[in-house]
Formats: structure tokens, sequence, C-alpha cells
């Protein structure tokens, strides 16, 4: 515009579109247009390898857990030191998945359901695992408290591998949509089942944390070996987080090459 014959460009002109809010990302609103970076490649890879350990570490629990001595008690504490590390890795993984993609909307990657909700469906799941493979008493002392821990067991399981679906849904196709959903709904299985297991003999545990500590472990190998099954969902989640990976890194954009005739 002119003022008294002088051009004055205007306010709103000359100042760009304001940066948004410090602390505030395209990825941290959970936008699937956002470009990949190095953080989201990483994450992934992280993802797949803490799966990958899980899955080995369940193998061993479905083969080895028949050796007896010296060589299997250090054969399963080995199997819990690659239990803590499978879990580490994957912490370190959702760390840096955080700052890559942010917080992920839930109303968008699947339905959800209230906190009540959830513990009445899991504990009609646990009881329905009584009914299939219990050996309680249904209304007794003892099947109460173990519909308790198979519930907390379903409602454990169920909120870790969600969880793990929602990230990867974020990247995934539809058919790497379909393997995750059938991963989650395998743990769900193994955790109906286990939970069952570890609720019948939970009572038996705890008196034998306290006055048969070498027993604990023979009470607790078949529900190891019945948690083992987990091995095909972990191999799921390891090979569709491998690919997401592969995606995001093949949609990464490449650096631009310089003019010819510079050096």
């Amino acid at each position: 515009m002119l003022v008294e014959g002088i051009p004055v460009i205007s306010r709103t002109e000359e100042q760009p579109t304001p940066p948004p809010p410090r602390g505030v990302d395209r990825r941290a609103e959970g936008d699937p247009g956002s470009p990949p970076d190095g953080r989201e490649r990483h994450a992934l890879g992280l993802f797949a390898m803490g799966f990958l350990i899980e899955a080995g570490t369940e193998a061993y629990q479905l083969v080895g857990l028949s050796e007896v001595g010296a060589l299997a008690s250090a054969l399963y504490f080995l199997s819990l030191a690659t239990t803590v590390l499978g879990f580490y890795v994957m912490y370190r993984a959702a760390r840096s998945w955080r700052p890559a993609r942010g917080s992920i909307p839930r109303q968008t990657h699947g339905p959800t359901l209230p906190v009540l909700a959830r513990i009445a469906l899991a504990a009609l799941v646990a009881t329905g695992g009584f009914l299939v493979v219990g050996e309680l008493a249904i209304g007794s002392a003892a099947f109460w408290f173990a519909l308790l821990v198979a519930t907390l067991t379903v409602l454990a399981f169920a909120g870790f591998f969600t969880g793990l679906y929602r990230i990867g849904a974020e990247r995934a196709g539809a058919r790497l949509r379909a393997a995750l959903a059938a991963a989650v709904g395998w743990s769900i299985v193994v955790a109906t089942y286990s939970g069952v297991l570890l609720g019948q003999k939970s009572l038996l545990l705890i008196r034998e944390l306290f006055t048969n500590v070498p027993g604990l472990f023979t009470t607790f190998a078949p529900i190891a070996r019945a948690m083992a099954a987990l091995i095909a969902t972990y191999g799921i989640l390891g090979t569709v987080f491998l690919r997401l990976r592969q995606r995001v890194a093949a949609s990464a954009p490449s650096p631009e090459s310089p003019p010819r005739g510079t050096s």
C-alpha cells in the first residue's frame, strides 16, 4: 500500500507464517503424512530387535525346559537375562519412537474401551478360559482369587500388545495391519491360557516363595512353557517391524545432488 507516496509493505505481507508453538511438531501430533527421519528408522529397528530377542527366548522355553542339572539352571537364568535384554531394547525403542512420531492418537488406529469395560471384558475372557481348561471348582474362594490373577494377566498382555499394534499401524498397510491384528489376537489366547495356569498355581507359588524356592521354578515351568507360545506373536511383530523399517528407509527423501560442474 502507499502512505503519502511512499510504498510500504503491509505487516501481513512482510511477516512469514509464525512457527508452531514451542514443543509442537507435526510428528508429535501423529500426522502420518509427516516425513520419516533417522530416529523413526532407528526406533523401528530397535523394536524389531527386541521382538526377535524375545522370540529366541521363547524358543528356548519351548525346547529347553526338559533339560536337567547344572546346565539347565544356567540356561534358565540366561533366558531370564535375554528376557530382560529384549524388554530393555523395546523400552529404548519406545523412547526413540516418541520424539520421532510423538504420541499416537488412539481414535485413529482402532477402537478404545473405558477402563471398566476393559476389566469386564478381560474378566469375561478369563472366565471362559477357566470353563475350558480350568481345574478349580467354579465359585470357590480359590477360584475367585485365580480369576483375579487371570484377569490381570489378560489385561496386561492385551494392553502391551495392543500398544505395539498401534505403533505398527502408524505406517502399516492393510496386509501388515492384518498380521499385527493376528499377533495381538494370538497373544490374548496365550494370555488367557497362561493366566488360568498362573491363577490356579498362584497360592502355591506364593507359599513356595517363602518355604521352597527351588520348587518354585518347577511349579512355574508349565506356566513358562505356556507363555512360550508367544514366539508366534514376537516372530510376526519382528517381521512386520523389519518390513516397516524398510518402507520408511525407502520413503526417506534422498539428499539433493550438487549441480553439475560444482565440487
